[in-house]
This record gives C-alpha cells, structure tokens and sequence, in this order.
C-alpha cells in the first residue's frame, strides 16, 4: 500500500489516503478522470519532512493534529503512519521510550504497519507528545448535514 498526501502550494498537509500498492508503470485515474501520478515515499522526501518539521511549528502541530484526526476518524493506519512520521521527526522513539516507560522497539512495532496499539499506549502516548510540545489538542463535535455528506468516490 501506498500512502498519498496531498499538499497544497504552500506545502501544507490538505488530506491522506492509502493506495493499492500497483505494479511498476501501472496508472490509476481519479474521479475527475485526471491520471494520478504515484509515486514512493523516498528517504529525501521523508528528510524534506523533518526538516519542514523542524523550522515550522505550524507545520508540526498540522501533523500532530492530523495523525490524531486520522485515529479518532477510524482510519488507525493512515493515523499510525502519521504518528509515526511526526513522532520520527520531533521527540524520536528512544526520548518517547524513556518518557513512556516503555521499549522503542515495542513503540516502533506499535506505529508500524501490521501494529495494533492498545487505546491506552495510544492515548498514553498523544498525552506525551502534546506535553512534550507543550500543546493540548481539543476534540470539537460537529453535526453533519445531509446535504454535508461526502461521497464516496472510486479513484
């Protein structure tokens, strides 16, 4: 599976999505009929990440908030992966052993693809990463609307 984030110009995080892993030269088109362009997740992009991490604090909250939005929405993988990228540019999983009490393996595990954290060592772990950047994340509960109901869309 491929995780797909879409930016914005300015570089900012606008949605995630997993994708079927496709074969070398394979074409998948969206639901507007555009062609898709997939591509791997490189160790340069993941290096351009941190460093985006690194000198924008908006950008690290944006993430923090997002892999969080993921869980809390049901989708645990791609919340996962977020989390795993966010926790792998900011605190590192040895800083988030020591103040979890618990192993960096077991933590890496955890947020890695085939992981099935427990809500506590979630929850547990969110708590310590807000208060590790001295942030509280709020949950808001909204209505929808009928007319508000995304579609699925097939891509």
């Amino acid at each position: 599976m491929y995780k797909a984030v879409a930016l914005t110009q300015d570089g900012s995080i606008t949605s995630t999505i997993t994708l079927p892993l496709l074969r070398n030269g394979a074409k998948m088109r969206g639901a507007n009929g555009r062609e898709l362009k997939i591509m791997p997740l490189t160790r340069d992009f993941k290096e351009t990440v941190r460093a985006r991490i690194e000198r924008d604090p908006n950008f690290r909250k944006a993430l923090l908030e997002e892999g969080v939005e993921c869980l809390i929405s049901g989708d645990v993988e791609t919340g996962k992966s977020v989390l795993r990228d966010y926790i792998n540019a900011t605190i590192g999983f040895q800083e988030l052993g020591r103040l979890t009490d618990k192993s960096p393996k077991s933590l890496m595990r955890m947020f890695g693809p085939n992981g099935n954290p427990r809500a506590r060592n979630l929850f547990e772990i969110v708590g310590c990463l807000q208060e590790h950047e001295n942030w509280y994340l709020k949950v808001h509960a909204v209505r929808k609307s009928a007319s508000a109901e995304p579609k699925r869309q097939e891509i």
